[in-house]
């Protein structure tokens, strides 16, 4: 019998890009978590790897973005982790 939801499936993000895209709005993941509705735990674990995430999480992650506004000349001060 194959399990329903394998670990394996699912959408693995871009840890740097996805803290890019937060910093540019000047919000922490648990900020995004409340936005959003997706848990906060769910959040950390697809940023460092360890969890896939569904099209529905990742949708509910990205509206969650949009509905933040850019931070203006934020992206002058967010280096990437290969700058350090």
């Amino acid at each position: 019998m194959v399990p329903t939801h394998p670990r394996n499936v699912g959408i693995r993000i871009d840890p740097a890009a996805f803290d890019r895209a937060l910093a540019a709005r000047g919000k922490t993941a648990r900020q995004l978590a409340e936005i959003s509705g997706v848990p906060e735990n769910t959040i950390s674990q697809a940023r460092r790897g360890h969890r896939r995430i569904s099209e529905k999480t990742l949708r509910k992650l990205t509206t969650g973005l949009l509905a933040c506004p850019l931070l203006i000349g934020a992206e002058l001060v967010i280096g990437s982790r290969d700058a350090a």
